[in-house]
């Protein structure tokens, strides 16, 4: 990325991005095998994503996406 607000997870699933400013971003969620991520359950509830784009809204201090469950079928496969 030509910024700094970028992440790759580790193993377990886990990633950080350090000094996100506060306000409403756009994220796009993508898996190197499956594509953009479509599909997902967030703390336990159904969420849905196009083309892996999520808009969140980053407060002061730490900021938690919660856990994020994916299926087979949270794929696009588009590139």
């Amino acid at each position: 990325s030509d910024h700094p607000y970028a992440a790759v997870s580790d193993p377990d699933g886990r990633f950080q991005i350090e000094n996100l400013p506060a306000g409403e971003w756009t994220f796009q969620l993508w898996q190197e095998k499956g594509g953009w991520i479509r599909k997902a359950k967030q703390e336990g509830k159904p969420v849905e994503w196009k083309r892996g784009r999520v808009t969140i809204k980053i407060e002061p201090g730490k900021n938690s996406l919660g856990e994020i469950r994916l299926s087979p079928d949270a794929f696009t496969g588009e590139e």
